[in-house]
């Protein structure tokens, strides 16, 4: 089965260099930061979600999200398209 095409999703394409320190890319939607990356840090820093996504994914892709297990410990989490949730790490 191949890979279904995305027509109607809007991408963007950022690029931070000449060596500034401090800046940062982030992106947000409904006046909320989700994702935010800092210049020369391969890091992806995401806010943890007061409660699991309500909706499945589509075919052919995954949600990732960091969750707050109830005891003040963070979870990583990804959601399939078929609803499961696995967890990947748990915090120590």
């Amino acid at each position: 089965m191949a890979a279904p095409q995305h027509s109607n999703t809007l991408q963007r394409d950022f690029e931070i260099g000449g060596g500034e320190k401090g800046r940062r890319v982030k992106v947000v939607t409904q006046s909320r930061v989700v994702a935010e990356f800092a210049a020369g840090e391969p890091v992806l820093i995401m806010p943890t979600v007061s409660a699991d996504p309500a909706a499945d994914p589509a075919d052919y892709k995954a949600g990732l999200f960091f969750r707050d297990r109830g005891d003040g410990k963070l979870q990583a989490c990804i959601r399939f398209p078929t609803g499961n949730i696995q967890i990947l790490a748990t915090e120590n």
